[in-house]
């Protein structure tokens, strides 16, 4: 099967700028790029195997998975399609996950 194509939706877009901008101001700036890098990293992954994350059933989001992110409390929860990878969100574990994900 070809490679899927990565699709981000803006909120997605908003998580990863605010997570970056935080990670910033409060770790510095080697930090902050070492995550967008785990990103960029874990985003090709998925395109090449979208089921690489586990299941995460929600009832806004059919086939949603989520993939974690290696050195960061982060995960990206994501929808694999035939054709894409659709981000959803990109979240902090310590954030109340299931709303956020149900109120797209």
């Amino acid at each position: 099967m070809p490679k899927r194509k990565l699709i981000k939706r803006a909120v997605a877009g908003r998580d990863m700028a605010e997570a970056t901008e935080r990670l910033r101001k409060h770790a510095g700036k080697e930090v902050a790029y070492n995550f967008v890098a785990q990103l960029e990293t874990i985003f090709a992954r998925l395109c090449n195997f979208p089921h690489l994350g586990s299941a995460r059933p929600s009832r806004a989001h059919k086939g949603l998975r989520r993939a974690l992110l290696r050195d960061f409390p982060y995960s990206v929860f994501y929808r694999p399609t035939d054709t894409t990878i659709d981000v959803v969100r990109v979240l902090h574990h310590w954030r109340d996950i299931p709303p956020l994900l149900e109120d797209l």
